[in-house]
C-alpha cells in the first residue's frame, strides 16, 4: 500500500463555549477556592472541582465537549461507546503579572482542556510543544513551538473559550505580561472501568478520590 499515515498529527480544538457555560457562576465559584503555590504560579488545592456540587454541570458540559473532540477528529467509527469517559482531574489556575506555568504533559489522560475566564491577551500565552519529524532520538533542538496567539492570528484573546487537546502534548504559558490576572480552568479525561492487560479498575470518581498524574 502507498501512502501517507496520519500517525504524528496532534490536533488542538478552539471553541467558544459563552452560551453553554454560565461564567459568573463558574468564576465566582473558582474564586472562592482555596490556593496553594505551583512551581511558577498559583492552583486551586482541589484537583477535583468537577466533583464538587457547584462544578458538577461544568463538568457534563466538559465531558461533552471532549468525546465531541474525540469524535470528530480521532475516533470516527459509530460503534465506540464514550460512556465511559469521565473527567478524573479537575483544577483552576491563577497567574498574575509575571507568573508562568512550566512545560508539561497530562498523564494519564486522554483529552485534557483549559477554559478561559479572564478578558486578558495572557489567554494566548498557552504554548504547545510540536515534533516537526516524529523520528526516535533525534536532537531536542529540533522541537517547535507554537502559541495561541501563532494559531489564531492574535485578533481574539479568547476569553470564555475552551481550548481542548490530547494530554500527551507538551504545553506551557509564558509570563504574564499585563495587569489583569489569568484565570483558568484545567481538566483531564478518562476512562472509567477495566484499562491495560492487567485490568487496572479506574473507579468512577468522588470527593474523596487521589487525584492520579496531575502535574
Amino acid at each position: 500500500m502507498d501512502g501517507l499515515l496520519n500517525i504524528a498529527r496532534n490536533y488542538v480544538l478552539v471553541k467558544d463555549v459563552s452560551n453553554l457555560i454560565d461564567f459568573d457562576t463558574v468564576t465566582k465559584n473558582v474564586d472562592e477556592l482555596k490556593l496553594s503555590k505551583n512551581l511558577k504560579n498559583s492552583i486551586t488545592e482541589t484537583k477535583n472541582m468537577c466533583a464538587e456540587p457547584e462544578f458538577k454541570e461544568l463538568g457534563r458540559i466538559l465531558k461533552d465537549e471532549s468525546v465531541a473532540f474525540l469524535r470528530n477528529f480521532y475516533m470516527q467509527d459509530p460503534a465506540i461507546s464514550f460512556e465511559d469517559l469521565q473527567v478524573s482531574e479537575s483544577w483552576a489556575n491563577l497567574s498574575l503579572k509575571g507568573e508562568e506555568h512550566h512545560i508539561h504533559e497530562h498523564p494519564f489522560s486522554i483529552v485534557s482542556g483549559v477554559l478561559f475566564l479572564d478578558d486578558t491577551p495572557d489567554n494566548l500565552n498557552l504554548t504547545f510543544e510540536t515534533h516537526p519529524l516524529q523520528i526516535p532520538f533525534w536532537k531536542e533542538s529540533d522541537k517547535a513551538y507554537i502559541s495561541l496567539r501563532n494559531l489564531t492570528g492574535g485578533e481574539d484573546n479568547l476569553y470564555r473559550h475552551l481550548v481542548l487537546f490530547i494530554s500527551s502534548v507538551g504545553h506551557y504559558v509564558s509570563p504574564v505580561e499585563h495587569d489583569i490576572p489569568r484565570r483558568s480552568v484545567a481538566f483531564n479525561t478518562f476512562w472509567k472501568g477495566k484499562v491495560g492487560k492487567q485490568f487496572i479498575e479506574v473507579p468512577e470518581l468522588d470527593n474523596d478520590r487521589t487525584s492520579i498524574g496531575f502535574r
